[in-house]
C-alpha cells in the first residue's frame, strides 16, 4: 500500500510492518428486533447500532521476527481502548482494542504475513480537532445563545464552560434533547451590596505584615515574593534547623471586630498550586484563620514530607480550647487529575464560620463541625505560611516545583439582611459541564450536588441546532461561555 501509516497506542506500526490491505466497512453492526405484525410482515421493536471491526492485513520482513512479535504483543496488550489512526484519514481517529489472535502465516523464516482485528467499541471515528464555539447575547439579559453546525453523522457530547460575571444561583443549559438544570432558579439574591463586607481581595507580600513567629511553632524568618499575576511564593527560606519547617509567615488583619460571630458569617476562598516534578521534593503551605490574640480558629495545611514517596497530605484543623486535627486526606501531588492543586486547574478551597459552626472544603465536598467555644470568637486575621523542611533547600531536587498561593479573598455576610440566602456561584467562578463522561465542576472541583433531578446533559445533534444558557433572573451582566465538542462519524 505504499507509504501508509497506522498508529496504535502511540506506536507507528509502519516502522515494523508493511500493510497489504485495510478493511473498513460501511457503517457498523446493526441489530434489529422485530415481532410479528397482525396481518403481514413484522413490526420493528428496536434498532441498535453496534461496534465496528477494522481489519489490518500486513507482512513482516525482519531477521529477528520473534523479538519483533514480543514487542508488538506489548503494544497490543491494552485493557481499555487506545487511539488508532490511519494516514489516509488525517483528521480522524478511532478508540480501538485488539481482539482475537493476531494470526501469522510463515512464508519464509524471515517473511511472514498476518491480520490484526481492531474492535471499535463505540463504532465512531472521532475528529482530531475540537470545535470551539462562543455564545452571544440572547433576547433576555440573563440568556446567551449560539448556533452549532455538526456535519458529522452522530450526535456529539459537548463540554460547556460558563464564567459568572457576578453572583448567580442558577444555570440552565437548553439543548435540543432537553435542559440540564443546576442550582436553584427560585433562590433570590437579596440586596447584595449592603449585606457583604469585603476584607481581602488579594494577599501579597506588599500589603501584609511579615511576622517572625508562626502559631504552630514553625521557623518564620523567610520572605515571600509576589508575581505580576498575584501569585505568592516563598522567596527566601530564612534561618533553619534539622527539627522544624522553615519559611515565611505573613498576616493580613481584618478591619472588623465581629467577623464570624452574631449575624456576620465569615467567608473566605483561596486558590493553591501544589505540584511536584520529582518524588524527592518536599514543601508546606498553611492558610490560618486567627482571633485577635493570634489563637488559631481554623487552619488548612498542605504538605509533602516524604522524599521517597510522591504523597502529600491535606489537613483541616480547628481551635477553641485546643488545636485539633479535624480531617486529613492524602493525594498524589503530580500533574494528574487526582491532584486538586495541580497547576492546570483552579485549586480552589473555601472556609466559612458562622458562630460556632465551621465549614471546611475538600475536592468538591463540604465538611462541617460545631465548636461551641468558638461561637463568640471573631476572625481577626488571615495568615499564610509557606515553608520547606529545615534540612532542605529551595532547589529543584529538594523543593516542590510549583508551590504558591494564587489568590485569596475574605468577607463577611450579614445574615439579617440576607435572610440566610447565599449565592451558589460567585463572580468569576467557572462552571464546566461535560456530557461524556458526565461531570459537573466549579473552578475545577467536582460539584455534582448542583445537578437537579430530571435534567438531561446536553448533546449536539447532526445538522444545525441551537444551544442556550440561562442564569438567574436578576443578572445584569451577560454570562460568558463557550462550548467545545468533537464531531463523529459512523
Amino acid at each position: 500500500m505504499g507509504n501508509f501509516n497506522v498508529i496504535f497506542n502511540g506506536f507507528d506500526l509502519s516502522t515494523v510492518m508493511r500493510f497489504t490491505d485495510i478493511k473498513r466497512k460501511i457503517g457498523n453492526e446493526r441489530g434489529v428486533k422485530v415481532y410479528d405484525a397482525p396481518l403481514f410482515g413484522v413490526n420493528i421493536q428496536d434498532v441498535t447500532i453496534g461496534a465496528k471491526i477494522i481489519e489490518v492485513h500486513f507482512t513482516l520482513n525482519n531477521d529477528d521476527l520473534e523479538d519483533l512479535k514480543h514487542k508488538l504483543a506489548g503494544v497490543f496488550s491494552t485493557k481499555i481502548p487506545a487511539r488508532l489512526s490511519f494516514s489516509d484519514e488525517p483528521t480522524k481517529y478511532y478508540m480501538a482494542i485488539v481482539v482475537n489472535e493476531v494470526d501469522i502465516e510463515n512464508l519464509a523464516r524471515w517473511f511472514q504475513k498476518g491480520k490484526i482485528d481492531f474492535l471499535i467499541p463505540d463504532g465512531i471515528a472521532h475528529a482530531v480537532d475540537e470545535e470551539v464555539v462562543a455564545f452571544s447575547q440572547g433576547v433576555a439579559q440573563n440568556e446567551i445563545i449560539t448556533e452549532i453546525k455538526n456535519d458529522g453523522t452522530v450526535d456529539s457530547y459537548p463540554t460547556v464552560k460558563v464564567t459568572m460575571p457576578s453572583d448567580n444561583n442558577y444555570i440552565g443549559i437548553v439543548s435540543p434533547n432537553g435542559v440540564i438544570s443546576l442550582g436553584n432558579a427560585e433562590r433570590l439574591d437579596l440586596t447584595y451590596v449592603p449585606m457583604v463586607s469585603s476584607y481581602i481581595r488579594k494577599f501579597t507580600a506588599n500589603d501584609t505584615t511579615k511576622v517572625g513567629t508562626s502559631p504552630t511553632g514553625d521557623l518564620a524568618g523567610g520572605t515571600f515574593a509576589t508575581a505580576s499575576d498575584g501569585r505568592v511564593t516563598l522567596a527566601t527560606k530564612g534561618p533553619w534547623d534539622a527539627k522544624k519547617w522553615a519559611g515565611g509567615y505573613y498576616v493580613n488583619a481584618i478591619a472588623d471586630t465581629n467577623a464570624g460571630i452574631g449575624n456576620l458569617t465569615f467567608y473566605s476562598k483561596f486558590q493553591l498550586a501544589f505540584e511536584t516534578g520529582l518524588m524527592s521534593q518536599t514543601g508546606l503551605i498553611k492558610v490560618v484563620y486567627l482571633d485577635k490574640n493570634n489563637n488559631i480558629i481554623a487552619m488548612y495545611e498542605v504538605h509533602k514530607a516524604s522524599t521517597v514517596e510522591n504523597k502529600a497530605d491535606f489537613t483541616m484543623y480547628y481551635g477553641g480550647n485546643m488545636l485539633r486535627r479535624y480531617k486529613s486526606f492524602s493525594f498524589v501531588p503530580s500533574n494528574g487529575t487526582g491532584n486538586p492543586f495541580r497547576a492546570s486547574t483552579h485549586g480552589s478551597i473555601d472556609f466559612e464560620k458562622s458562630g460556632g459552626d465551621l465549614r471546611f472544603f475538600w475536592f468538591g465536598k463540604p465538611y462541617g463541625i460545631a465548636v461551641p467555644e468558638l461561637a463568640e470568637v471573631a476572625v481577626a486575621k488571615v495568615a499564610v505560611y509557606i515553608g520547606q523542611f529545615g534540612t532542605r533547600d529551595l532547589i529543584p531536587s529538594h523543593y516542590v516545583s510549583i508551590l504558591a498561593l494564587k489568590s485569596m479573598m475574605a468577607e463577611s455576610v450579614n445574615r439579617d439582611v440576607q435572610n440566610g440566602v447565599k449565592t451558589i456561584f460567585r463572580a468569576g467562578d467557572v462552571l464546566e459541564v461535560t456530557s461524556n463522561p458526565k461531570s459537573i465542576k466549579v473552578n475545577g472541583q467536582p460539584r455534582n450536588d448542583l445537578y437537579n433531578d430530571g435534567s438531561n446533559f446536553p448533546t449536539i445533534p447532526t445538522g444545525t441546532s441551537k444551544l442556550a444558557i440561562v442564569g438567574s433572573s436578576w443578572l445584569t451582566q451577560p454570562l460568558q461561555a463557550e462550548v467545545k465538542y468533537r464531531k463523529g462519524w459512523l
